[in-house]
């Protein structure tokens, strides 16, 4: 059977309308997992600065693409060769979460896509029945090893949804990746040091 649609949205999908069993399919546009264009590169950045009005921008009268190449050339303090290394890294974290996290809404826009994109790939993963447990390590205060916890949130119509366990113990590693983004500088939190970086 093919299914060809027109527009993009989460279609769900059952052969008795009286049953609750079926599956559901995202479709995005044809461009995707990739962000190509500046509108849909602009979307990611609100993890980095939550004050972003992506709407505006997205309807600027200088246009998104100028926008964006202004956000990370300042991030990268005026310097054209860090601004292309971190919107490499950084897009291709996007790039990677809406392949290995896409559920029934972007992989960039799940929790999973979210830490993903900030910290990087943990260092290990434990996988259990209902969760997965990503562990991000550091090698100078190896007490501080931080781990992240996402419980399986799958219902009958939709399958691999993983939502993170909130914790407020995970605010101190979120503020300084967002602070190291800020000053230009990849996270990595394994190469962390909190005292080289006060």
């Amino acid at each position: 059977m093919r299914f060809k649609t027109e527009n993009e949205g989460l279609y769900f999908f059952y052969t008795d309308s009286t049953k609750e069993n079926g599956f559901t399919l995202l479709c995005k546009d044809s461009l995707f997992p990739n962000q190509s264009t500046a509108v849909q590169m602009l979307e990611p950045l609100i993890y980095l600065n939550r004050e972003i009005n992506i709407d505006s921008l997205k309807n600027s009268q200088i246009g998104s693409k100028l926008e964006l190449d202004k956000f990370w050339y300042f991030l990268a303090n005026q310097n054209i060769e860090i601004a292309k290394e971190i919107i490499r890294v950084f897009y291709n974290r996007v790039y990677l979460s809406n392949i290995y996290f896409t559920d029934y809404k972007e992989g960039l826009k799940t929790d999973k896509g979210m830490i993903f994109i900030i910290l990087g790939l943990p260092n290990s993963i434990r996988y259990k029945k209902n969760n997965e447990e990503w562990i991000y390590e550091n090698r100078y205060e190896p007490e501080n090893n931080v781990s992240f916890i996402f419980e399986n949130n799958e219902t009958v119509n939709l399958n691999n949804s993983w939502l993170l366990k909130r914790n407020e113990s995970y605010r101190r590693i979120w503020n300084e990746a967002i602070k190291s983004w800020k000053k230009g500088q990849v996270f990595n939190y394994y190469n962390y040091n909190q005292y080289s970086n006060e």
